[in-house]
């Protein structure tokens, strides 16, 4: 991949925060640079982008930034070129953005995609419904009952304008009947007008520096629901969690070098799997891996490559990084990283 330095992007990654609460496994890597489904979480959401038709990508970086770097140079060929900006201390969400803005493309709306989220939204959607309103930004949201009502923070009339986020309330600048109520997914588009009212320097936020001062000024910023699929890795426990239901996704597959052995269960062509081996599923068996006779894997089971289940070993709900040498025994809910093993409870 290249790292390009000039103008020309249309498409930005909020990469730079600490990932506190996904550690230890965030301790020597950015999150967005943990491995999800065998690559780089970051890589899925530049995939995403480039297909559509996003040449150019924006990622900003400020917590170990040169991993950040090594990891970008690593992407495929078909992954976008990715633009870095290098914040010296960390800006936040809107200083982020407006520190970015000298390499977007201009006069030209943004998407913007948080690092850490695993979506099967439609962005093309999104673009196009911001385009056809000629809002000030555009949110994607989406309702669930399994999150509480006090998240659904986003509260849009019939057309999708929004009325109020959170705590500010703009129903006196734009009079209609609240029609839903709505999570913001951390993915939006940001009308050129909405990036330059951003505080120029310093550290800024989305909310309270961009949309609450918009809305009490009149702002147009439009909700659009997307009933996709959804989830913020934000701790350990949601990275489990968010393997086994994006593997159990329809319509879910690996790429072109897996193929399917049951029912969501994907086997890389190059791995050696050996006799008896049972699966329960879902599973991901990644290149070059080496399981013993006997093996069993009781349900979700993750394995990067070069890794090694040895003989009569039993995974349950584990999640393997590359060149792991998994001990023998019984293992579940545990996440196999470079720093040892991490249990999830």
């Amino acid at each position: 991949m290249e790292i390009e330095d000039r103008p020309g992007a249309s498409a930005m990654v909020l990469a730079a925060g600490l990932g506190s609460r996904l550690r230890p496994l965030t301790t020597d890597l950015p999150k967005p640079c943990v491995p999800f489904l065998n690559e780089p979480l970051l890589f899925r959401s530049l995939r995403v982008i480039g297909n559509l038709g996003c040449d150019q990508v924006v990622v900003n970086t400020a917590y170990q930034s040169n991993v950040m770097k090594s990891i970008c140079e690593t992407a495929p060929p078909e992954i976008p070129s990715v633009v870095l900006s290098v914040e010296e201390s960390r800006l936040g969400t809107g200083g982020g953005v407006a520190h970015a803005a000298r390499y977007f493309t201009k006069n030209e709306p943004i998407l913007l995609v948080n690092g850490d989220v695993v979506s099967g939204m439609d962005l093309g959607l999104l673009l196009q419904t911001h385009r056809e309103s000629k809002a000030w930004a555009t949110l994607a949201v989406f309702r669930n009952r399994k999150f509480p009502d006090e998240l659904h923070k986003v509260v849009s009339d019939d057309v999708g304008r929004v009325l109020s986020i959170a705590d500010v309330d703009s129903t006196r600048k734009h009079k209609g009947d609240p029609a839903f109520k709505a999570i913001y997914t951390g993915t939006m588009v940001m009308s050129p007008e909405f990036i330059a009212s951003l505080p120029s320097e310093g550290e800024a936020c989305l909310k309270e520096d961009g949309f609450w001062p918009g809305l009490l000024k009149g702002k147009d910023i439009r909700a659009v629901e997307m009933p996709a699929y959804w989830s913020d890795i934000g701790t350990p426990k949601r990275y489990l969690e968010t393997h086994k239901e994006w593997m159990l996704e329809p319509g879910f597959s690996p790429g072109e070098d897996y193929f399917p052995i049951e029912k969501h269960v994907f086997v890389h062509e190059s791995a050696q799997v050996g006799v008896g081996v049972s699966f329960k599923g879902p599973a991901l068996v990644g290149p070059n891996v080496v399981i013993g006779d006997h093996a069993q894997f009781e349900g979700m089971v993750c394995l990067g490559e070069n890794c090694v289940v040895p003989a009569r070993t039993t995974l349950d709900h584990v999640v393997c990084w590359n060149g792991i040498q998994v001990p023998e025994g019984h293992h579940e809910f545990s996440v196999f990283w470079e720093g040892g093993t991490l249990s999830v409870k």
